[in-house]
């Protein structure tokens, strides 16, 4: 997962609540199934893009599906073959521009891990049309009813935010003015925004 950051003296702060967030972390489930993001660098490429750890995702995600389903599913549980498996697709509501899909598909995968097939047609900063289809998804039926409004929310949220931003440089563009974030974002949710 990648955070486009427009400054350099940005980023210490999300140095700083990406290690305390790594003590946590580690603290509360233990040691990391992987250090990628531990020994690489913080911050690549262009300079304004942060990597985000898995683990730090993760942790966003389980979140989002505890305040979602809670305990359990009643209807799903209740109703559907824990057996049965279906094919979904995401399917873009509106023009736009993506952000979040790996995010999204994430969501499957931490509730049924190895039990769920993907297909992206798009990615991440990816001009959409209404109705065109961003990803495919087959899995258990369940599964899949458990996570999908988590999956949508979460994908539809951050592509909401590209394309406003998208909108924004577009009306600044060939002038001497930039796009710069804030701190108005929502509790738990500011290193995805």
């Amino acid at each position: 997962v990648a955070v486009c950051l427009p400054e350099h003296e940005w980023w210490e702060p999300l140095k700083r609540e990406y290690y305390t967030f790594k003590e946590l972390y580690t603290e509360k489930y233990g040691e990391p199934e992987s250090y990628e993001f531990f020994t690489s660098p913080y911050f690549e490429g262009d300079g304004k893009t942060m990597n985000l750890p898995p683990f730090y995702v993760d942790e966003i995600i389980r979140t989002a599906i505890k305040e979602d389903i809670n305990y359990i599913d009643v209807a799903t549980d209740l109703l559907i073959d824990e057996n049965q498996y279906t094919k979904g697709v995401m399917l873009a509501k509106a023009d736009g521009v993506l952000c979040g899909i790996d995010v999204a598909l994430r969501v499957f995968e931490l509730l049924g891990p190895g039990l769920f097939e993907f297909k992206k047609f798009k990615n991440d900063g990816d001009k959409i049309s209404k109705g065109e289809i961003i990803a495919e998804i087959k899995g258990p039926t369940t599964l899949m009813l458990k996570g999908e409004r988590t999956s949508l929310n979460m994908v539809q949220h951050m592509s909401g935010i590209a394309t406003e931003t998208a909108h924004c440089v577009s009306l600044i563009e060939g002038t001497k003015a930039t796009v710069a974030d804030t701190r108005k974002t929502l509790p738990g949710i500011r290193s995805l925004q």
